[in-house]
């Protein structure tokens, strides 16, 4: 079953507007400012709890730390904010170091987006953003569209589509930060990824093109374990990488699983994207802008292309060739152990 709540809150010159799924024991909240997931509300041992990271007042999402936001046109990092296409350079917002990150002021997080008609008795919603030609200097008007789906077995999938009229890297992503018990340090939760291999990164996060096994590494976690057992030594004493999952696919594969100890609450992931940003909220303040939540009290599963692939002809491409549709999905699937 699907609400709709328009609030008294203005952006853009609209009111925001909040969106409820329910079905069986599961809740999703959305906003239509950035597309943000806003709540999961999910059963645990000791009942329904939320597990994700939100703003008490939905206008502070303009400066949160991304959460739940839809990040686009380009998730993640691009080096030095520039790339050639087609015999063009780009330039782009530089707001990292000089490089450029989630897009900067045009990150799609934060605007405003179209709801599509919906069946109030259905279990998905689906919203839409037109981001014209020379949106944060990129090329093209770009169509993008996401539909939640959340199911009463507990399957919360975000599906994507981008249609292009040129040739434009696209990198979609949701920036959601999950505490699947509600609060509190996820240092002892338990992270397991299927991925035997992750991009080398420099000592700005950018990618120097080459892969690393990580077998018999701190960024190993092939096997099960707690986020904490490892971290101390990496050289920003936490994870902040990108994981190699695999060739893109047409169907959803499984790529990892989140569990919480104290709430008994797993979380079972997947995608048909080739990558996963594995971040574990190091740059989490305390502070209002992050509604008090600390470093290490969220972490994030950034499904995506490679960072900085424009500039790699060796990743996987991450262009949008015009008049094509790019079509992703990723799943998280929530149950009690």
């Amino acid at each position: 079953m699907i609400s709709k709540e328009v609030l008294a809150e203005r952006y853009e010159g609209r009111h925001v507007v909040r969106l409820t799924i329910e079905s069986g024991e599961f809740t999703v909240r959305l906003l239509n400012l950035g597309a943000i997931l806003e709540d999961v509300v999910v059963p645990s041992r000791k009942g329904r709890i939320s597990v994700v990271w939100k703003m008490p007042e939905v206008l502070q999402n303009i400066t949160s730390p991304h959460y739940g936001q839809v990040i686009g046109r380009f998730a993640n990092r691009i080096a030095k904010g520039r790339f050639s296409l087609n015999g063009t350079t780009f330039h782009l917002e530089q707001n990292n170091n000089g490089n450029a990150l989630h897009g900067g002021q045009s990150d799609f997080g934060l605007h405003m987006w179209n709801v599509l008609p919906f069946d109030e008795q259905g279990d998905s919603v689906t919203l839409c953003y037109d981001s014209p030609d020379g949106d944060g200097g990129m090329p093209g008007n770009l169509f993008v569209t996401v539909t939640y789906t959340i199911s009463s077995d507990g399957k919360l999938t975000l599906a994507y589509t981008a249609t292009s009229d040129e040739d434009t890297p696209v990198n979609l992503t949701n920036h959601t930060y999950f505490n699947l018990s509600g609060g509190g340090s996820i240092l002892d939760d338990e992270v397991q990824l299927s991925c035997p291999e992750m991009l080398e990164v420099d000592d700005q996060l950018i990618p120097t093109g080459k892969i690393r096994v990580v077998a018999d590494t701190v960024y190993d976690f092939q096997i099960p374990k707690t986020i904490r057992k490892d971290m101390a030594g990496t050289p920003i004493n936490g994870y902040d990488y990108c994981y190699v999952i695999g060739k893109e696919h047409r169907w959803p594969q499984s790529f990892g699983c989140l569990y919480d100890p104290k709430s008994g609450i797993e979380m079972h992931m997947r995608t048909t994207l080739p990558a996963v940003q594995f971040y574990t909220g190091n740059g989490l303040s305390g502070g209002v802008n992050a509604a008090g939540a600390g470093r290490n009290e969220g972490v994030c599963f950034e499904t995506q292309s490679y960072p900085d692939a424009p500039n790699h002809p060796g990743f996987p491409s991450c262009i949008v060739k015009k008049g094509e549709t790019l079509r992703t999905v990723t799943e998280y699937r929530f149950s009690v152990r």
